[in-house]
């Protein structure tokens, strides 16, 4: 069975995130473990369609929107 790859660009763009910030949640280990990027070949990082609906569902269940925790200032 081939299983499909999305690749980060993808995933972020899925996501409305940067790729440096779902880099940050690898690094920082606020994924889940199942939803962790496995890798190819070329030790490029990849996500298949279940683990993206996964962290599409992570993403709401956190309540992580896009710039959430960033301090605003009203002029």
């Amino acid at each position: 069975m081939h299983e499909e790859k999305i690749y980060i660009g993808e995933v972020a763009e899925r996501l409305n995130r940067k790729p440096h910030t779902v880099r940050v949640w690898i690094y920082q280990k606020k994924l889940p473990k199942a939803l962790l990027p496995k890798r190819d070949k070329r030790n490029w990082r990849y996500w298949t369609e279940d683990q993206v609906a996964g962290l599409e569902a992570w993403l709401i269940e956190e309540d992580i929107r896009p710039g959430k925790g960033l301090e605003t200032t009203h002029r």
